[in-house]
């Protein structure tokens, strides 16, 4: 212990009298938790070397102890302590710690979050809903330039200063979470309303679209005010230490802004981090018009007074005007449309004749009932016992699309039910991404149809919806927003009510229509118990209250399965075994057995189907991009050439075919006209053919066009060199073929690809009027520079050109009997890309032509 003797009068030095700073007193807390608040006396050692340490006396420091004391116990200790003493403790205990955000956060509950830029819009939209508005306005500007700008706009309620601080700029504070969104609207609604989105981040997909956000909003109320609030969301990604809540956001208040609404809020995003072109505009308007359920079909959207409550969305894109062409108002063309108001689509509108099951779980949860119709025919109705317990308010609807639905369903909606996608999922008006897009399997239909493929249904082969409706709070959408539901006990008993619902779908579509289930339909129709147990049989349920079916039930199952195979065959065998004939027997015996291989031959058919519909929806698909093509090219006053023009002539011919084969197969099988050999080789044609034409598409689409006409940064010799790879596999034999050297040359730069890949093709035909069958590439570096001599084996430069080569490039003048526009249109676009070609000479790197390209 250390010696201390009292001074009489006090102990003093320079520091007396002067008070502690928080440095000091951060130093005394350590120490005061290094002996756990005991031992606090002028004699203890650890006191006299921090004394030391501050050049403090040691009283001085044993007082600061003391104050730490009196608030750690609540007891009384010396009152002249220092004030900060409280404040350090309440920050420095586990009472005061608390958690710092650093400006980073923007990133993760932005676009780190939300990674789907139509998923971003979905949001905003919602957003637009919640706020009661009767429309949301999406405006696309100026999107093929740098000054590009989305606006979305509503006639909502609106926001007022105390809204936009409390509320907006709250972070993952969501008022229609906690009920104090609409407390001064709710007298006006009169209804409970249930909200669209309630994470307190669907705000920031504005950071996912753009670098810059103005908003405008003007609340609904008297005399209020216009607030415009601008965020530059670069500013949270320059210092990760900053703290979020310090980086500012400018703020004004414009009582003279000429709003467009009498309220409502306007979102002008800017500095857009994704490339917008045609062929996304109208991904985004299929995705849209899926995003709300259209208010004759959905209970979830709120009502009042005078009926359900309209909400549109308008899609706005000036540039697309043109390019839209005639508003008529058939499907095809509204789908070729950018332009105009979002129509809901609802499958029943269609009036397909096909089988549909709907299944409604009562809003208490005792009830579940189950209806099936077949082509407009009611077949049952049941009422059973719901044993999901945390199921209530659901309902299911289910549609199979087999051969001939499918095929209406493209030719009234121009493209085909698989990019539709198969059974979205719906709670209280609202999709819940991604359930149902095409690829997608979250509900478990795929993996389970692999298990028993012959037998059970897949997304393929089905469409429909599931709602969720009323409060159902245990189904909560995930935080990130294309991520589906949170998975816990309600969504695992949604996906087995869902897997039970297509048990009794599969054994009226599958065993009965496609198979012909053996049942002995026999004086059925005079025995209501063999019936009740038949419907039983169909249904799988043994927990049945109520039952209804059609009296020509037993009718429809008879002309379902006499035309079967199976059942044909159950029938002679019955005949066989009253004649006692043992010869019959045994040939029925193996004609089961090749009936059974019938059947798995016939599940190898489906899936060639299956793959040739994905075939034509890719050719499909390579139309439409080859027509944007076209239109890109004579946008920029420049023709096609022949040889693309004869691959699209190559693609409408194999395209015809395929479409051919699939009538006059859609026929037969209508008109059971059909043998299993000759479906087989029908299939065959179709699959072949659309392979050919897949291939042939590649050229033209390059694999990847959807994306060309957009600049990207690549490495110039790296995309050249795969490009001509790509090239070389679409020929057959050794029609043409390609050497590159590359050696390690590079240069990355942001580049257009549809002219690069243009500038490519041009090269290429041109080779190939030359009677060349191989071309050689070869890159190198100089200055910084990337040079590429494009060289061929055909005939070369005709001497009339050699001595002014240069001639080559102007329009209509060739050295061979093409088109004389090729190497003009390469010389064109080379120069937009800050290129230049020239010829090099004959029998330079091979004895025909070549050429030298520069890229800066």
């Amino acid at each position: 212990m250390a010696n201390y003797i009292r001074i009489k009068g006090g102990e003093k030095n320079e520091l007396s009298g002067v008070p502690f700073t928080r440095e000091e007193l951060e130093k005394v807390f350590d120490l005061y938790v290094e002996i756990d608040g005991k031992g606090i006396h002028e004699h203890n050692p650890k006191i006299h070397k921090l004394a030391e340490t501050l050049g403090r006396t040691i009283r001085s420091v044993e007082n600061q102890l003391l104050g730490y004391r009196a608030v750690d116990t609540g007891k009384t200790g010396r009152a002249n302590f220092n004030k900060l003493i409280k404040v350090i403790w309440d920050e420095r205990t586990t009472k005061g710690l608390r958690y710092s955000v650093s400006s980073g956060l923007k990133n993760l509950i932005g676009k780190h979050l939300i990674t789907d830029e139509y998923v971003a819009i979905f949001e905003l939209v919602k957003n637009s809903f919640d706020a009661h508005a009767t429309k949301a306005i999406i405006t696309f500007e100026n999107i093929y330039s740098k000054r590009g700008k989305i606006i979305i706009q509503d006639d909502g309620k609106g926001m007022n200063f105390q809204h936009l601080k409390e509320r907006w700029l709250f972070v993952a504070y969501s008022a229609k979470k906690d009920g104090s969104e609409d407390e001064d609207y709710r007298n006006r609604l009169g209804v409970k309303k249930f909200y669209a989105g309630a994470k307190g981040v669907g705000r920031f997909s504005c950071d996912k679209l753009g670098g810059k956000l103005k908003l405008i909003t003007k609340y609904d109320e008297e005399y209020s005010k216009t607030e415009i609030l601008n965020t530059d969301w670069s500013k949270f990604e320059e210092n990760a230490k900053a703290k979020f809540e310090d980086i500012g956001v400018e703020h004004r208040t414009d009582p003279s802004y000429n709003f467009p609404f009498r309220h409502g809020t306007i979102l002008e995003i800017t500095d857009l981090n994704i490339e917008w072109n045609r062929k996304k505009l109208l991904d985004l308007k299929k995705k849209l018009e899926k995003l709300i359920l259209p208010e004759s079909e959905s209970g979830g959207l709120e009502l009042n007074d005078a009926g359900r409550r309209s909400f549109e969305i308008i899609l706005d894109v000036p540039e697309e005007l043109e390019e839209d062409g005639d508003d008529s108002e058939d499907l095809i063309h509204y789908y070729r449309r950018v332009n105009g108001k979002i129509k809901n689509f609802v499958f029943e509108t269609l009036k397909l004749k096909t089988t549909v099951i709907e299944v409604n779980i009562s809003p208490n949860g005792t009830e579940m009932i189950t209806k099936l119709i077949d082509r407009g025919e009611p077949i049952y109705r049941i009422v059973e016992q719901n044993t999901y317990n945390k199921l209530k308010d659901v309902s299911f609807k289910v549609f199979h699309m087999n051969t001939v639905a499918k095929g209406m369903f493209t030719r009234l909606m121009g493209f085909s039910v698989y990019s539709y996608g198969h059974v979205l999922l719906y709670k209280n008006g609202f999709r819940i991404y991604p359930f149902g897009e095409s690829e997608e399997d979250s509900l478990g239909a795929e993996l389970r149809k692999s298990h028993k493929e012959r037998s059970r249904l897949g997304t393929r082969s089905i469409t429909g919806r599931i709602e969720i409706k009323g409060e159902n709070g245990d189904f909560q959408e995930s935080t990130s927003r294309d991520g589906g539901l949170i998975e816990n006990e309600a969504y695992y008993q949604l996906k087995s009510c869902y897997h039970d619902l297509l048990g009794k779908f599969e054994r009226y579509v599958v065993d009965v229509i496609v198979w012909g289930k053996d049942i002995d339909t026999k004086d059925l129709s005079n025995n209501k118990d063999k019936i009740l147990e038949l419907v039983e049989e169909l249904t799988g349920s043994s927990l049945i209250k109520n039952v209804w079916y059609n009296e020509k039930l037993v009718d429809i199952l008879a002309t379902k399965q006499k035309n079967t195979a199976r059942s044909l065959l159950g029938n002679l065998q019955r005949v066989a075994e009253e004649s006692g004939s043992t010869k019959v027997l045994d040939d029925i015996i193996l004609a089961k057995k090749r009936l059974k291989d019938l059947e798995e031959r016939t599940e190898e058919a489906e899936r060639i189907a299956e793959e040739s519909e994905n075939a034509i929806e890719e050719v499909s698909q390579a139309l439409k991009f080859s027509e944007q093509q076209r239109r890109y090219l004579e946008s920029k006053d420049r023709r096609i050439s022949d040889d693309a023009r004869s691959l699209l002539h190559s693609i409408k011919i194999v395209t015809n075919k395929i479409y051919s084969n699939i009538e006059i197969t859609t026929r037969k099988l209508k008109d059971k006209k059909l043998s299993n050999k000759e479906l087989l080789e029908r299939l065959g044609i179709i699959r072949s053919s659309a392979d050919k034409a897949v291939k042939i598409s590649k050229l033209i689409t390059r694999a990847n066009f959807k994306g060309q006409s957009e600049k990207k940064t690549i490495d110039i010799a790296q995309y050249i060199e795969e490009y001509l790879f790509a090239y070389g596999e679409l020929f057959e034999g050794d029609e043409i073929r390609f050497e590159v050297e590359r050696n390690s040359s590079s240069l990355v730069r942001k580049i257009n690809l549809l002219e690069i890949s243009l500038v490519l093709d041009n090269l290429i035909a041109n080779s190939e009027s030359a009677k060349a069958d191989t071309i050689r590439v070869k890159f190198s570096n100089e200055d910084n520079k990337l040079v590429v001599l494009f060289s061929d084996n055909g005939i070369g430069l005709g001497s009339d050109y050699l001595n002014n080569p240069d001639v080559i490039f102007r329009l209509g003048i060739t050295s061979t009997d093409g088109s004389g526009i090729g190497l003009h249109s390469v010389r064109k676009m080379l120069k937009l890309m800050k290129g230049s070609i020239e010829f090099k000479g004959n029998d330079v790197l091979l004895k025909g032509a070549c050429f030298k390209i520069i890229f800066d």
